[in-house]
């Protein structure tokens, strides 16, 4: 489920498009990739796992994907991931370093390490953007490094490369 927020509220909504009340027809906030009313819109699209203990920045990046037409799992620690990776082998990682209870570094090295999802590329995404951060990122084995903050933009060009839908 994601979030529509603002100062005084967060309310649960979907992806989509929806009417605004007490606007003239046809006006429309979208939140989103378009999707049809009628879809289930499961789809064949690559399953992305967004880690990150900061919940805004988790549903942001979430967000960002799913406007690009990936679809979308969510973990908020670095153990969660290990476990959601595992029961949903999604088809990418994307992982920040930093987080309580295992951190990102520790989660990729148990993910490679396990035959079940050794193969699945992780991302690692994160604040820390000193060149010895990149160097632990691939001698962890992660497939990929970025910087935070980043663009929309990048953030999809990378998943694309990696994944090599490009």
């Amino acid at each position: 489920m994601h979030y529509l927020s603002n100062y005084w509220q967060r309310k649960p909504v979907k992806f989509g498009s929806f009417a605004i009340p007490g606007h003239p027809e046809g006006a429309r906030l979208y939140t989103g990739r378009p999707v049809a009313a009628n879809s289930s819109d499961t789809g064949s699209a690559p399953l992305i796992l967004v880690v990150d203990d900061n919940l805004d920045a988790r549903e942001m990046y979430a967000m960002y994907l799913e406007y690009e037409g990936f679809r979308v799992i969510q973990a908020e620690n670095g153990h969660e991931a290990v476990e959601k990776t595992a029961a949903n082998l999604p088809s990418l990682v994307l992982m920040d370093a930093s987080m309580p209870r295992m951190d990102g570094w520790d989660a990729v090295r148990v993910l490679k390490a396990d035959p079940r999802t050794s193969r699945i590329p992780v991302l690692m995404l994160t604040g820390h953007a000193y060149d010895e951060h990149r160097s632990k990122a691939a001698a962890v084995g992660a497939d990929g490094f970025l910087a935070k903050p980043v663009l929309p933009d990048e953030l999809a060009r990378e998943v694309r490369r990696v994944l090599q839908l490009t």
